[in-house]
């Protein structure tokens, strides 16, 4: 307890005295009208207590409910023009204890304010534009207002809908238009989070040697060809395919994407009318009644199978288990054999000891799918940096387990016989237990306005 206390108070003191540096540097930029005085005033110098700071464009202000995030670089470009400051500079102020001096027209930092009530930046341009939203549109609804905001945003919303009386319907059009939530997570994403090239030259290290420093795992070169492979994330026909299933999961049966009734285009539904009208004209010749040749379902496959409906009741009922997996490096393609290394296998000997051949097996790629949200999407292969869902792992696989074997271009067997020849392909990424540094040390709670 006393030791929590003492790094708490150690860590106020630092932000204090970056708070007091950090005013001055703010203001300076601001007044910049240039990017090369950012550059240098904004020097990270001390960031160890930082993770997550909006200015770098990695925290997302948002609301599910209502459909819509924004970063802060979304309102310093809009408002850069207005004032007369660099975007980037205003960036960096739009977010802390920085105000605008109604005066000078400049930002200040609290040092300055004099006992002036002013509203920070984050309130006077970002929240107060979205409170203003809220109180026109569903506290109260003043359409006149409404339609100012639409057309000083810019926004293209049909006048039926501006009318509408649904406000919570209004209010979705207008921030999925302005502040879209998927546009600005997307963006997120792309600017943010490193894609698997990157990411793995720094994490694979750390997951292979769990004992190195964390900055020491920059600086670790690969040692054969299958670290040389993971670290670059390689998806060449020569790779090694190395893949973590990090869990299985159960589908209904009939969710499957093979199973589900396939749906007709313009074209394939005019034949299928072409194809009744000439059944029922057949049948009609033949002496049928009309009653029985219009009871002919249009759905019926040309195989004569039965339509999903109409088969056993029980039977949509049964699952398939898939696994969740990420290819780390190589190109999987369905119908492929590869060696499956279960948790418990043990790099350092050979496939063949005892105490590994019960934890090694060979399986059969069956099907890939990529997941989007909830639907499954059928693939041939899957390439390097990606997450999927495989099936043929059930009955083998319990939790979790690597996918491992050579490239497909070497054009080598997958064999249990030949799996020492093969050990250079194996690798046990279920076994590792890594431990990552929490991100969050102190637990804030808003105070009630």
């Amino acid at each position: 307890m006393e030791d929590d206390m003492r790094w708490r108070d150690e860590r106020e003191r630092r932000l204090k005295e970056r708070k007091e540096r950090g005013a001055d540097e703010g203001e300076s930029a601001a007044a910049s009208n240039t990017e090369d005085g950012i550059d240098e005033a904004f020097k990270e110098k001390d960031d160890e207590d930082l993770y997550f700071l909006p200015d770098r464009g990695n925290v997302l202000f948002a609301s599910a409910i209502d459909g819509w995030a924004f970063r802060v670089g979304k309102f310093a470009q809009l408002y850069a023009a207005k004032l007369g400051v660099k975007e980037a500079n205003l960036r960096r102020v739009l977010w802390g204890d920085f105000y605008l001096d109604p005066k000078t027209k400049r930002v200040i930092s609290h040092k300055h304010l004099k006992g002036r009530n002013l509203k920070p930046l984050f309130v006077q341009f970002v929240l107060d534009n979205i409170w203003a939203v809220y109180q026109n549109v569903v506290i109260e609804p003043n359409p006149d207002k409404v339609t100012k905001i639409v057309d000083t945003l810019g926004l293209k919303i049909p006048p039926r809908d501006l009318k509408s009386k649904d406000t919570r319907y209004l209010l979705s059009l207008i921030f999925s238009q302005w502040l879209s939530l998927s546009t600005a997570t997307f963006q997120a994403v792309v600017e943010v989070v490193p894609p698997p090239s990157i990411a793995q030259r720094q994490r694979i290290p750390k997951m292979l040697y769990p004992d190195l420093s964390y900055d020491a795992t920059t600086d670790i070169q690969p040692k054969n060809k299958l670290e040389e492979d993971l670290y670059s994330c390689d998806d060449g026909p020569n790779a090694t395919i190395i893949a973590y299933v990090s869990k299985m999961f159960a589908v209904k049966k009939k969710e499957m994407p093979e199973n589900k009734r396939k749906v007709l285009t313009a074209e394939e539904m005019r034949a299928a009318g072409r194809a009744a009208r000439e059944a029922r004209a057949a049948a009609a010749a033949a002496g049928a009644t009309s009653a029985e040749a219009a009871s002919v379902p249009l759905e019926v496959p040309a195989d004569g199978t039965a339509a999903p409906d109409e088969k056993a009741e029980g039977e949509g009922e049964e699952e398939v288990l898939l696994g969740f997996a990420r290819l780390y490096s190589g190109t999987i393609s369905r119908g492929t054999k590869l060696f499956c290394v279960l948790p418990k296998y043990n790099s350092s000997l050979l496939p063949s000891h005892s105490s590994n051949v019960k934890h090694l097996a060979v399986v059969d790629v069956a099907s890939l799918y990529v997941m989007m949200g909830r639907e499954l999407v059928p693939v041939e292969s899957v390439k390097a940096g990606n997450v999927f869902a495989v099936a043929g792992l059930a009955g083998i696989v319990g939790r979790n387990a690597t996918i491992c074997g050579p490239g497909l271009g070497l054009g080598r067997t997958v064999d249990l016989q030949q799996a020492d020849a093969e050990k250079g392909c194996l690798v046990n990424l279920a076994g590792i237990s890594g431990q990552a540094a929490p991100i969050v040390r102190v637990a804030l709670e808003p105070e009630n306005p």
